[in-house]
Order: structure tokens, then C-alpha cells, then sequence
């Protein structure tokens, strides 16, 4: 029995017949030996990737993140003096274009002023990263908490295609209620799903998909994702903040009140693997070697920074920000991504 193969039998054995799908998807993305980002992935972007990023299709979104940048320095120079310093921060950077992209925007002279961190808990994306961003002085963490420890002046925090890689609780609609869906597998049956009452935990964030006017909604067999995973790292290193903090999430999704039109009855889960999209019974497969991914509900992150203290929330399609900036001609602004991309601006201790 292959090594993989024994660790898949031992948590599905210690799983006792339910290995919930928040956990398969965390394991199958994030272990250290078997894990894809943990350890299998390659590279974003390219002909040898398994996905691309909208960064590394076209220079419009960095020109428009570094415009933001601009403009939230402007803002905290204006509440906080004109001395204000600012570091940036850039959160699961991916093959490191971003980064690189944003960087080029500014003058060599300007650049060595530039406190520029990464936080990346990816270790193979962290070499990359390392050896493609070694002459812009870039430097990682490995934590958001650490970064901000860390940080030299007011901290402004992006990232782009962040939130959809963090593993989601899995519901389907079944006789009126929601059942959580799972997993199990035994040596004679296989990989089969399972299901079971969905009870929210007791430290979950509320569920604008769950809420009243929605459930009316809802198709019988209609599955949907819930991500208090990023919640709760979200809460991790941002509650209890006195210090300012500027916040930016590009990522694909929609607001809740899209989602029962927009969304199909199986789902937002899917994998990707050499560019071509896995659905259904596929995402059990190539377990550790393909993406896996879901959309994002913005109006849970609108709701979830209220919370947690921020405050000026700007939501907007990645077309209107890059137009915002000038960047309108992108092929990242129009029909597609300019649209299925959402822009989310929040802003911490906003005076």
C-alpha cells in the first residue's frame, strides 16, 4: 500500500464514517507531504500550471492595485500626518507576479522605501516566490499576524484569489433542511459521499445564505458552500486591532441575493487540473494533485468586517475598480472576469 494511500485509510478510519468535506478539501489542499499547495503544486500561470490567476493574464490588475495602494496612503496621511509610513502586505501571492507587477510601478529610488511582505504558507509557491522576487528586497511571514508584528508602519493588506482557496462546509438541501455533506471510504466500497444535519458550531459567524428569505428559495438537492474557515482566520489577526489597517480582497463570487439564480444545484465546488475544470465526483480524484476551489460570498465578507471593527466597505466588480484606475481596455474589465470578479474595500480604525 502506497504511502498516500495509507493516510487516506488511517483518516478515514479515524473519521469513524464521516470525514466532513471542509476537512477532505483542507487535507487534499494543505498537507505538508500530500497536501497541493502543501506540497504538490508547480506553479500559477503557464502552460505546465494546473490554473491561472487574473494577474498573470494581464499587467491591468496590478496598475489598479497599485492605485489603491496611492490612494489609501493619501487617506491615512491625511488622518494620521503626513509622516505616516505604510507597509504592504500581500496575502497567498501565488507564483509572485503580483507582487512583481505592483512593484515595477513604482522608481527603483521609491522601491527601496518600500516595506513589502508576503505571507505564504505555501512552501513551494514561498521558493518561487523567493527566487523570482530576490532583487525587490521582499520579504515573507508566515503568518498575517506575523506580518503585522512585524510591519513598519500602517499596515495595507490584498489579495487576489485568496478566499476561495480556503476549504468550505458543503450543505445540501434535502426535505425542507440542510444536511452537511461528507465523505467515507472503506476497502471494499470505495469513496461514497454521506450526509448528515447541519448544525453550525457554536463559535460560526452567521450565514447570509441561510438566512429566512433565502431558504424559501432553494431547490430540493441545491448545494451551497459556507466558508467559516476564513472567518475564523480572518477573526485570528484582525479582532481586537487599535491600530489602523487597510483591507483589499479581489476574488470570483457574488453577493447572496445572486446566488440561487446564478449558482448551479451542484455547486460552486470544483478542482482544476491542467487548465480543464472538475466537477462533481471528480474532485475526489488526483487527491493533493488538483486545485479545489469555490465561489465567494461577498455579502458574508461585508458582513463578517463589520464584526470585526472595519468599516468603509466598498464592494464593486473588478471592472468598475480597474476602470476606477484607468485600466477600463484590460481584458480583465470586460465581459468575464470584469464581471465575475468582485472588488471588496474595507478599511480598519477609519477615522
Amino acid at each position: 500500500m502506497s504511502e498516500l494511500r495509507s493516510f487516506l485509510a488511517q483518516t478515514f478510519a479515524e473519521a469513524g464514517g464521516f470525514l466532513p468535506l471542509e476537512k477532505f478539501v483542507g487535507l487534499a489542499l494543505y498537507h505538508e507531504e500530500f497536501g497541493y499547495y502543501g506540497h504538490n503544486v508547480a506553479t500559477v500561470g503557464g502552460n505546465t500550471a494546473d490554473f491561472a490567476t487574473s494577474v498573470t493574464l494581464d499587467t491591468g490588475l496590478s496598475r489598479a492595485v497599485a492605485d489603491w495602494i496611492r490612494t489609501e496612503q493619501i487617506h491615512w496621511r491625511e488622518l494620521c500626518g503626513s509622516g505616516a509610513s505604510f507597509t504592504l502586505i500581500e496575502v497567498g501571492a501565488g507564483s509572485g507576479a503580483l507582487a512583481e507587477q505592483v512593484l515595477k510601478h513604482w522608481s527603483w529610488w521609491q522601491r527601496r522605501k518600500l516595506d513589502y511582505r508576503i505571507v505564504e504558507t505555501s512552501a513551494p509557491l514561498r521558493e518561487a516566490q523567493q527566487k523570482r522576487l530576490r532583487r525587490y528586497g521582499v520579504r515573507h511571514a508566515g503568518s498575517v499576524r506575523e506580518a503585522l508584528e512585524r510591519a513598519t508602519g500602517i499596515p495595507l493588506v490584498f489579495s487576489n484569489e485568496l478566499v476561495d482557496a480556503f476549504p468550505p462546509i458543503v450543505l445540501q438541501r434535502g426535505e425542507g433542511q440542510w444536511f452537511e455533506v461528507g465523505v467515507d471510504w472503506t476497502e471494499a466500497g470505495g469513496l461514497r459521499e454521506v450526509f448528515r444535519p447541519f448544525q453550525p458550531d457554536a463559535g460560526d459567524p452567521s450565514f447570509s445564505l441561510l438566512d429566512k428569505p433565502l431558504e424559501r428559495q432553494w431547490r430540493e438537492s441545491q448545494r451551497i458552500e459556507l466558508q467559516p474557515s476564513f472567518y475564523q482566520w480572518w477573526r485570528e489577526w484582525a479582532a481586537g486591532r487599535a491600530e489602523p489597517l487597510s483591507l483589499l480582497t479581489i476574488d470570483y463570487g457574488r453577493r447572496a441575493g445572486d446566488w440561487v439564480a446564478a449558482v448551479p444545484l451542484g455547486g460552486t465546488l470544483r478542482g482544476y487540473y491542467q487548465h480543464e475544470r472538475k466537477t462533481g465526483g471528480e474532485i475526489y480524484q488526483r487527491f493533493g494533485k488538483q486545485d479545489l476551489t469555490v465561489d465567494v460570498n461577498f455579502t458574508d465578507l461585508e458582513n463578517w468586517g463589520r464584526t470585526l471593527g472595519f468599516s468603509d466597505s466598498v464592494l464593486q466588480t473588478q471592472g468598475e475598480f480597474l476602470a476606477d484606475s484607468g485600466q477600463s481596455e484590460s481584458p480583465m474589465a470586460g465581459e468575464g472576469a470584469g464581471e465575475e470578479f468582485l472588488v471588496l474595500r474595507q478599511r480598519y480604525n477609519a477615522v
